[in-house]
């Protein structure tokens, strides 16, 4: 009967509209899914999870375009493990990169919500504090020397060690770029290793 007919004719239309929605519905999961890893992967660093240099370099941009409008006082910490090769050269590679990994931990855990942090070298962080004044910034860099001075190492490398970082502070001044400000955090950073390292130094000037 032409009834049946189309009774079966619908059916069969609407499993395949349905096969196609949940298919399409998948791809476009999966599609967004990656994308999200793509742009999680172009941004952060594998080994620490912290923001990579580059996506570092664009955020810190942002934040100076904003002082420029706002005024609002932005700094900078350029923190460095003292003797890092130390480590790797005793414990090897493996152990060293655990040690990296939970310094972003306890950075991370040191500093506000608000802060942003990347691994900016082999063993060197930065992190931009917005809203932050030198003085305030410094107080940061030293609760984060404390966590690290304070730490257990044990469960990181089976065995005790010894682990100190140096710090450099900048702050953003008029007519900056951001070469000019991170480049005083790091001559700051200089003067902390030169004057024994596990110290916070503030730019000079």
């Amino acid at each position: 009967a032409p009834g049946a007919l189309l009774a079966v004719y619908l059916f069969n239309l609407s499993v395949v509209f349905a096969m196609f929605s949940y298919l399409s519905f998948f791809y476009l999961t999966m599609v967004t899914t990656a994308n999200r890893k793509l742009r999680r992967m172009a941004t952060t660093d594998s080994l620490t999870g912290l923001f990579n240099r580059r996506h570092m370099t664009y955020l810190a941009e942002k934040e100076l375009a904003r002082f420029r409008r706002t005024g609002r006082p932005v700094a900078f910490l350029v923190l460095d493990i003292d003797h890092f090769k130390a480590i790797n050269d005793r414990h090897g590679h493996e152990i060293g990169d655990r040690v990296l990994i939970e310094v972003a931990n306890i950075i991370e855990a040191q500093l506000r919500i608000q802060d942003l942090i990347s691994r900016w070298g082999g063993e060197e962080f930065l992190a931009v504090l917005p809203d932050t004044d030198l003085n305030s910034a410094q107080a940061s860099a030293e609760r984060v020397r404390k966590a690290l001075l304070a730490h257990d190492w044990l469960a990181t490398t089976d065995e005790p060690i010894d682990l100190s970082i140096s710090a450099g502070v900048s702050e953003f001044r008029r007519g900056d770029n951001l070469n000019s400000a991170i480049s005083r955090a790091d001559r700051a950073l200089y003067r902390s290793k030169e004057g024994g390292r596990n110290r916070v130094e503030l730019e000079a000037g």
